[in-house]
């Protein structure tokens, strides 16, 4: 996405939600194992609620942040290829948002969408080589979701 966004191959792939699969599988591996070892349980049977302090506490297990880790990449992997295809869409650089994205999580958004606002080049052409890219995510697909459902 970073280095060729507009290849064939990272279209084919980033395309399609299932290269989500994998890292959701993970995940939910990851979780299930955290959640059956000793003690996995007491962050939620404390009584206390989920504090700041018992979150500090579970993190400290390697499964349990395992499992945080592959919650971050498949979130990070999710809100890029987002960033990626509505840059592709609107014509709008990309490549600082991803890296940001990739490191700091959400200031790769926040880039993304302020870079789309102050740089989209409104009522371009559609790029011939995204033709095909149909997000369902998409600003303009969701926009027409809601208003079907007034």
């Amino acid at each position: 996405m970073l280095l060729m966004p507009k290849s064939t191959l990272t279209q084919k792939v980033m395309g399609s939600y299932l290269v989500f699969i994998p890292l959701a599988a993970v995940y939910a591996f990851l979780v299930v194992s955290s959640l059956a070892a000793p003690g996995g349980l007491d962050i939620l049977t404390s009584g206390a609620g989920v504090t700041l302090s018992a979150l500090s506490k579970a993190f400290g297990d390697p499964n349990t942040m395992a499992a945080g880790w592959a919650h971050y990449v498949c979130f990070d992997l999710f809100v890029g290829r987002w960033v990626w295809a509505d840059g592709l869409r609107n014509r709008v650089f990309t490549g600082h948002s991803l890296m940001l994205g990739l490191f700091f999580g959400p200031i790769g958004l926040l880039s993304h969408l302020v870079t789309r606002s102050v740089f989209a080049v409104s009522g371009s052409p559609k790029d011939p080589l995204v033709d095909g890219l149909n997000d369902p995510m998409s600003d303009e697909n969701l926009l027409e979701l809601m208003e079907d459902r007034r």
